[in-house]
């Protein structure tokens, strides 16, 4: 069963358009190892810290990007 944290941050990235193969590509870590982790069959430790910090840069990146566009 999938962890709280995990719901959370599923939510932020659907919310975000944000898709499994980007966060897996600033973890440096595959999409499939990063569904598993999301849908709990896999719990490496530290995982939800290096997750959420992958997803806040995602959208810190993409803020940037929107206010040099404008």
């Amino acid at each position: 069963m999938p962890e709280k944290w995990t719901g959370e941050l599923l939510m932020i990235m659907h919310n975000n358009k944000i898709r499994r193969a980007e966060v897996a590509k600033k973890l440096g870590i595959s999409r499939a190892y990063t569904t598993q982790i999301l849908n709990g069959l896999r719990r490496p430790s530290r995982m939800e810290e290096k997750m959420r910090a992958a997803v806040d840069e995602i959208l810190a990146e993409r803020e940037k990007g929107a206010s040099s566009d404008e």
